[in-house]
């Protein structure tokens, strides 16, 4: 697995934790925890949102996750990344 990936999924489970508690359909985190479930449950079943083990979760079995959850992470990261400011601008 590249560092890249490892970052994206990362960004990704990190925020979609962050995020579990709150069903945002506009934003599209709903096809992350739809298309994530079954993963991470299967992969990390005692991971909880809030305390980095779904990031840790996510780092260490990405590769294993399935192409709807891989797709749905890179999505939203692909969202974070264009909503987030400009480096440096305020």
């Amino acid at each position: 697995m590249t560092r890249s990936h490892l970052t994206a999924a990362a960004l990704a489970v990190a925020l979609f934790a962050a995020n579990a508690a709150t069903a945002d359909p506009a934003g599209g985190d709903g096809d992350v925890r739809q298309a994530c479930a079954a993963d991470f449950q299967k992969a990390c079943p005692d991971a909880k949102p809030g305390n980095g083990a779904l990031k840790a979760c996510a780092k260490a079995h990405f590769m294993s996750f399935s192409g709807p959850c891989k797709s749905a992470l890179k999505a939203m990261r692909a969202r974070m990344q264009s909503q987030a400011p400009a480096a440096g601008a305020q």
